[in-house]
């Protein structure tokens, strides 16, 4: 389950809960739609939604409590600002190659001058 779906699904408007929001939500909507608490005729639903809630709590719990929980965190900053400055280096990298390069065809035609 997708993460902005299961904070839908416990209830949380939230973008970054912290463990004990989550806990909490989720002990609360547990406790609501748990399927002892519902009659014969709505058992059924409430078992459905007992699961999804659970489902919602192991995808932002990670599976288990002894783990860190995944919560929510917005996308890091875009590529394009880590890409510009390395390409930027790697353009000067290559300039100085390229530079470093026509330094020794400069001293090597020099060279060539003067013996002759």
């Amino acid at each position: 389950m997708h993460t902005k779906a299961a904070l839908r699904t416990l209830g949380i408007s939230k973008t970054h809960p912290t463990v004990k929001e989550i806990k909490v939500a989720y002990l609360k909507q547990a406790a609501h739609w748990h399927p002892d608490r519902w009659d014969v005729l709505y058992k059924e639903s409430a078992t459905e939604k007992f699961k999804v809630i659970q489902q919602a709590y192991h995808a932002l719990n990670g599976g288990s409590t002894g783990r860190r929980p995944c919560v929510y965190r917005p996308p890091p900053v875009p590529l394009g600002v880590n890409l510009g400055i390395r390409y930027t280096i790697m353009f000067f990298l290559c300039v100085a190659a390229l530079h470093e390069k026509w330094r020794q065809a400069q001293a090597l035609q020099s060279s060539s001058t003067k013996t002759t």
